[in-house]
């Protein structure tokens, strides 16, 4: 029975030995053989197979996952995992303007689905051709309603 400090040892090892050489798509299966022949619960199996993936640059990984790579260095069972994995490239910031990024539409205070084609919103045609008494009342209603759907 393999334990979970082993599959993510193990997934480290296959990473290590394979990464330069081969595809994530053929190290990933030999990493699952490994993991079948050796009748590796779900659990371990789910985190060597996370491990992995950290090992390729994904930034997020499991409290599980924390836990184990804090056993592995506080107990010396391996090498340090941060010599061995891909870190992702930042991207250069030089080469993007603050107008990259910002959005075509302002999709929060005046999305397009809410306009008319005559660029009149919906919320002003509603103001136009209410009294004051009525629209009032559909504002609080639709507050209402929002409340209630927040829970």
């Amino acid at each position: 029975m393999v334990n979970s400090v082993e599959a993510v040892l193990q997934a480290r090892k296959v990473y290590k030995d394979l990464h330069q050489a081969y595809d994530y798509g053929k190290v990933i299966q030999v990493l699952k053989d490994w993991l079948e022949e050796n009748k590796t619960l779900a659990y371990e199996h789910n985190l060597a197979i996370e491990e992995l993936g950290w090992l390729y640059g994904t930034p997020m990984i499991s409290e599980s996952l924390f836990q184990i790579h804090k056993v592995i260095r506080e107990d010396n069972l391996g090498e340090d995992v941060e010599d061995i994995r891909v870190k992702p490239e930042p991207i250069p910031s030089a080469d993007f303007s603050p107008e990259d990024f910002e959005p075509e539409e302002d999709v929060v205070n005046h999305p397009k689905h809410y306009k008319l084609a005559s660029g009149v919103e919906a919320i002003d045609l509603m103001e136009m051709t209410s009294t004051a008494p009525e629209f009032v009342g559909h504002l609080r209603n639709t507050a209402l309603k929002y409340i209630i759907r927040a829970g």
